[in-house]
């Protein structure tokens, strides 16, 4: 596969990454439910990958097993909160302040890693810090509900930025399987919680519509969208990969504006500006600033 060809696969596996929330916001189900299905029908829809991975490169990094089982628990948990976090705010806020990410990975490798950012990334992590409060809807009146769903999108940040850190470390695991082993993981721990509360009988009472989304979810919002990205990811630079992954958060808006009818005023666009605008940056010149 060519390099442009590549870029392109790993265009097209963030935008539809980009889409998901339009789909959950519509799924009549509970999130936790929504979280369990993606979980094991991805890691499904994934295994012929991971076969054809092991075969080139064998079973690895089976003394990674207590950090495979947190970084997956932690997964299905931060789902939770990102979808919960898409009934509370707008998908465009939401997936903005999930884009913390970057700048708190910054912020955890100073004590997890011993990495220093710099000036450069010091000033990035408080510039995209304050841009949640625009999006918080204080700034717009929209008061309590918007800031919950912020609150709800933002620990789903934290809870992914850690899933992140324990990838770092499990580098003796080939990627495809810790990511499918991560999804099943996600999912299955999950099961007891959904048993408890019965949020299985809601399978069986849902609308064809929401049967559907939730298909969609799990097939292609997951299983063809890692697919595509694994398949790109090894013949893209490592600095055009993190610059490509801006097309998420980037067409979330524009969905979410486009096809929700959702608004987004100045507080929204100053919010976009201060999160992608500082990540961004210091991908492009802090970073190698820093390593100068």
């Amino acid at each position: 596969m060519t390099e442009r060809k590549s870029k392109g696969t790993m265009f097209l596996a963030m935008a539809i990454f980009s889409s998901v929330g339009l789909f959950v916001r519509n799924i009549a189900l509970p999130s936790a439910v929504i979280a369990v299905m993606r979980g094991l029908v991805g890691a499904a829809l994934l295994l012929p990958l991971m076969r054809r991975e092991a075969a080139t490169t064998g079973a690895k990094g089976r003394g990674e097993t207590p950090a495979l089982l947190l970084s997956g628990v932690l997964m299905g948990v931060n789902w939770i909160l990102l979808f919960e976090a898409y009934r509370f705010t707008t998908v465009a806020s939401a997936t903005l302040v999930y884009y913390l990410e970057p700048t708190l990975l910054i912020l955890f490798a100073v004590p997890v890693l011993g990495q220093r950012p710099g000036k450069a990334g010091w000033i990035c992590c408080a510039l995209a810090l304050i841009g949640m409060v625009p999006l918080s809807g204080v700034l717009g009146g929209n008061g309590a509900v918007g800031f919950r769903g912020v609150l709800l999108a933002f620990g789903a940040a934290v809870l992914y930025t850690a899933v992140v850190l324990f990838n770092m470390r499990l580098k003796g695991m080939p990627p495809i399987r810790r990511t499918v082993l991560q999804l099943f993981i996600a999912g299955a721990v999950l099961v007891p919680y959904v048993l408890l509360q019965g949020g299985f009988q809601a399978l069986f009472t849902a609308d064809a519509k929401s049967l559907a989304l939730l298909a969609v979810v799990c097939a292609v919002h997951t299983g063809l969208a890692y697919a595509l990205w694994f398949t790109a990811v090894p013949h893209v630079a490592p600095q055009d990969a993190a610059i490509l992954s801006y097309t998420d958060p980037v067409l979330a808006v524009v969905w979410s504006a486009v096809l929700l009818g959702e608004s987004f005023g100045w507080a929204e666009a100053l919010g976009a500006v201060l999160i992608l605008g500082s990540a961004l940056f210091y991908e492009l010149w802090g970073r190698r600033k820093n390593k100068g």
